[in-house]
């Protein structure tokens, strides 16, 4: 028989099964194309493994016989009532399950935010609880300087009674909020609460060593999608933080009135001009955006005769420069901008002081109030998830709009091509996320004229 040690820093499996072994190892992508890596280590002898303290679910699940020990320093009773206290109904569930859980990875849309699910885990665990622990501080680890200032400004404007301090050289002895790379320089012995955001950055094997030295601590991690609900998270994070264990959806969102319900408005896109052959994938896009003056005329006409602004989105500039030339003093925002204009130029769209503007790469994961976006690409996967009118909403029934094409002449041989397959996968997507979807005849139907 195996035997778990479960601790908050690690787990120790004395004579572990193959299957363990195996369920531990992530390719790992790199330059070269990747390799395969083992997140554990072995005793000389083989018979002790070591490896992160989120796999002890996985580790007993997957083992066919196996006794558990949890030695993990017990955390407080939680306060629930505080943590749920002012909190919105559509949250509740989500900080009840992840207080429950002890830790996990906690997944929900970005649009809505994770600093009232941080701050309702910060009530759970005030510091005079966590003090009789003898770990004091709770620690909230933000992917830069930036974004940890940012997120104390929020904080305190729901927290007014607690001390919280940024950066590795603060003062506070109850909430820390540190960029991963300053975890080291932070007295982490003493954490009880840890709580990790922005967990999909490309160096999260530096940071994973930051969190690791936080050994005493419950640990969440907070994933943000656009769509929210269960996420699909590397094995690393699920070794630090544990599996997911709370999730929101943008559709929970718009039941509670605080998203806006998206409307997809398909338009019929036009032929293009010449003859239509079997295309390769790229060749086949191309027709049918810019190569199709009719299709940017279209677009065009959109942009400008919309009421409110406008926002469209494809994967190369080259669409971008056709219908730029037709739409008057248009922002555009590519993938190779310089760092700072290109901030810039996010800060005026999210601000709503730009009427027309155009996005090659998904820098804008939600738009802002009032805003219509325009799917320039023809893709059915790639679209989904980064064109998507994701916002929040002042009351509920506020709507949201955005323009995708349908290619309903893409026939070879009585047979959908590549276009067509691909509106009808996007069709099936906007189904799954519960998006309204409207077939307009023209442009002079769209309901936002």
């Amino acid at each position: 028989m195996s035997t778990l040690h479960v601790g908050r820093g690690s787990c120790v499996v004395e004579w572990p099964e193959d299957r363990v072994l195996s369920e531990l190892v992530m390719f790992r992508r790199d330059s070269k194309g990747g390799q395969y890596e083992n997140l554990f280590s072995m005793s000389s002898e083989k018979h002790t493994l070591v490896t992160m303290p989120g796999f002890a679910q996985r580790i007993e699940r997957v083992s066919d016989d196996i006794y558990v020990r949890d030695e993990r320093m017990k955390m407080p009773a939680p306060d629930m009532d505080a943590a749920l206290g002012g909190l919105h109904p559509a949250w509740t569930s989500v900080v009840e399950k992840a207080i429950k859980a002890d830790g996990g990875v906690i997944s929900i849309p970005h649009v809505l935010g994770s600093t009232a699910v941080e701050a309702a885990l910060l009530r759970a665990y005030p510091r005079d609880r966590l003090l009789e622990r003898g770990t004091p501080i709770s620690v909230i680890a933000c992917k830069d300087n930036s974004a940890a200032r940012n997120r104390v400004h929020a904080l305190r404007q729901i927290l007014p009674d607690r001390e919280i301090g940024v950066g590795p050289n603060t003062d506070s002895e109850d909430i820390i909020v540190v960029p991963y790379s300053g975890l080291s320089a932070i007295p982490r012995h003493l954490a009880g609460v840890f709580v990790g955001e922005d967990l999909d950055g490309s160096d999260f094997i530096a940071r994973a060593k930051g969190i690791s030295g936080i050994r005493a601590a419950a640990r969440w991690g907070i994933v943000e999608t656009p769509a929210g609900g269960p996420a699909d998270i590397e094995l690393s994070v699920e070794g630090l933080f544990g599996p997911v264990c709370a999730t929101a959806t943008y559709d929970d969102g718009v039941k509670a009135g605080i998203a806006a319900q998206i409307t997809v408005c398909w338009l019929p896109c036009p032929r293009p001009s010449g003859p239509l052959g079997p295309a390769s994938e790229e060749l086949a896009e191309a027709q049918a955006t810019v190569g199709n003056m009719r299709y940017v005329q279209m677009v065009a006409d959109i942009m400008m005769g919309v009421k409110c602004a406008c926002i469209m989105y494809a994967e190369h500039l080259a669409i971008l420069e056709k219908v730029s030339k037709l739409v008057p003093a248009p922002v555009v925002v590519h993938r190779k901008m310089l760092k700072g204009a290109r901030e810039t130029a996010l800060d005026n769209i999210y601000l709503g002081s730009v009427q027309r503007s155009f996005v090659t790469y998904p820098y804008v994961p939600w738009i802002p109030r009032n805003h219509v976006a325009i799917v320039g690409t023809c893709k059915g996967g790639r679209v989904a998830g980064s064109q998507f009118p994701w916002r929040a909403a002042d009351r509920p029934g506020e709507k949201a709009y955005m323009v995708d094409f349908l290619h309903p002449w893409d026939l070879h041989n009585g047979r959908p091509g590549w276009l067509a397959r691909n509106d009808e996968s996007r069709k099936k997507r906007y189904e799954e996320l519960g998006f309204n979807q409207l077939l307009v005849g023209d442009v002079t139907q769209l309901p936002f004229m």
